[in-house]
C-alpha cells in the first residue's frame, strides 16, 4: 500500500487499523523541467507591483481567511503590497464571506482572485512574487510550496499535517491557526533575508520524480522478492 506523506501514512494506519509498516511512502514532486520554459512578465495591465501569493483552491481547510486577516491587519496594502489568490472557488464559506464584506473596500483594492490560468502564467506569478505563503490547515501533500522553492522565492509554510514532511526551518513555518504568528512571520520574510538555497536544494533533491520513481522501483522489487 502506497501513500504520499508520513501524515497520510499515520492516518491510514489509524483509521483503517492497518499495520503502519505495510504502508510505504511515495511522495509527490515537481519536475525539474518545470523551469525549462522562458517565462514572461506578468500582464502589465494588472499593475500588481509587489504581491504575496497563495496557490490553492478555495475551501475552509485551505485557510485563506487567516492569511487574508494577516494581510489586512498588517496594513500591507498601504505599504504597496497586493495579495494574490490563485485557485478555483470551490467553497467560499460564511466566515470568509463575512470578513470580505466587512473589509470590502480594502479587499477590492488590494486582493486579486484568479482561476483557470495557464501553467505558463502560473510560473510567471511564482517568478514575480515577493513572498509565497501556504497556510493550509490540512494537506495529504502540498505541491505549491515545492514550486515556490524551485523559483527560490521567500516562503512561509504551515507546519500542519503533511507539510511537516518538508523539514523546513522554524523561521519559515507557522501554526496556521495563529494569525499573530502568521503576521510576525510575514513581516520577517518581507523585511529580512534568509539564505535558504541549501535548504531548498536538499528538499527538492528528495521531492523530485526521478528519486521518487527509483524509490518506488525498490519498493516493488522488495515486495515481489519477498512474495
Amino acid at each position: 500500500m502506497l501513500t504520499v506523506s508520513e501524515y497520510s501514512r499515520r492516518k491510514i494506519s489509524e483509521i483503517y487499523n492497518i499495520k503502519i509498516d505495510q504502508i510505504k511512502i511515495t511522495p509527490n514532486a515537481v519536475s525539474e523541467t518545470y523551469l525549462n520554459t522562458n517565462l514572461v512578465d506578468i500582464d502589465t495591465n494588472l499593475n500588481l507591483g509587489k504581491y504575496i501569493l497563495y496557490v490553492s483552491r478555495i475551501e475552509p481547510r485551505k485557510n485563506h481567511l487567516n492569511l487574508l486577516k494577516a494581510f489586512i491587519e498588517l496594513s500591507l496594502a498601504q505599504k504597496g503590497y497586493k495579495l494574490v489568490f490563485i485557485g478555483k472557488k470551490e467553497i467560499v464559506f460564511n466566515d470568509l464571506k463575512l470578513f470580505i464584506d466587512k473589509n470590502n473596500k480594502e479587499v477590492n483594492k488590494s486582493v486579486i482572485w484568479l482561476e483557470n490560468i495557464s501553467n505558463e502564467d502560473l510560473k510567471s506569478y511564482y517568478k514575480n512574487c515577493e513572498l509565497f505563503v501556504f497556510p493550509s490547515f490540512a494537506e495529504g501533500f502540498g505541491i505549491p510550496p515545492l514550486e515556490a522553492m524551485f523559483f527560490k522565492k521567500k516562503l512561509l509554510c504551515s507546519k500542519s499535517t503533511a507539510m511537516a514532511d518538508f523539514g523546513l526551518p522554524d523561521e519559515v513555518t507557522f501554526d496556521p491557526y495563529d494569525v499573530n504568528e502568521i503576521k510576525i512571520k510575514i513581516k520577517e520574510q518581507l523585511y529580512k533575508n534568509f539564505d535558504l538555497d541549501d535548504v531548498y536544494a536538499t528538499i527538492l533533491s528528495k521531492f523530485n520524480w526521478k528519486a521518487i520513481a527509483e524509490n518506488y522501483k525498490k519498493i516493488l522489487t522488495n515486495h515481489f522478492e519477498n512474495h
